[in-house]
């Protein structure tokens, strides 16, 4: 199983047993605040709370629907930020920006992220 199921496995198991049916509800059952920004979306960890930014003119212009957005940066969080390790220590990641421009296997494993979550909140 790819590491991304793995962790996929665990955020459904954890959404049933909270009884979460909504994306939202799943950031804001773990503590992740949703903000606009007029930027790219993207995920910042601070020392006191993690913020996903979405941007409504990305909906708008390129057909990505907040959720996705949502979604993908979710995927990036879980898999590329907060699991961070270096020699299998965990690495402070606190007041870290991701950016990630164009196709690269963060994005694609964060798009297949999203496309899986998005499709267990339709089945909700």
């Amino acid at each position: 199983m790819r590491k991304v199921d793995l962790y996929l496995n665990e955020i459904f198991e954890l959404c049933s047993n909270l009884g979460v049916t909504e994306l939202k509800d799943l950031c804001r059952n773990i503590g992740i605040t949703i903000q606009s920004t007029e930027y790219i979306s993207h995920s910042k960890i601070y020392e006191d709370n993690i913020v996903i930014y979405t941007n409504p003119i990305i909906e708008y212009d390129m057909y990505v629907s907040e959720k996705f957005q949502i979604a993908h940066e979710l995927g990036h969080l879980f898999m590329h930020m907060l699991n961070t390790k270096v020699n299998g220590k965990n690495v402070d990641v606190d007041n870290t920006i991701y950016f990630n421009y164009g196709a690269c296997w963060e994005n694609n494993e964060a798009n297949y992220f999203a496309k899986k979550i998005l499709d267990y909140f339709k089945e909700q």
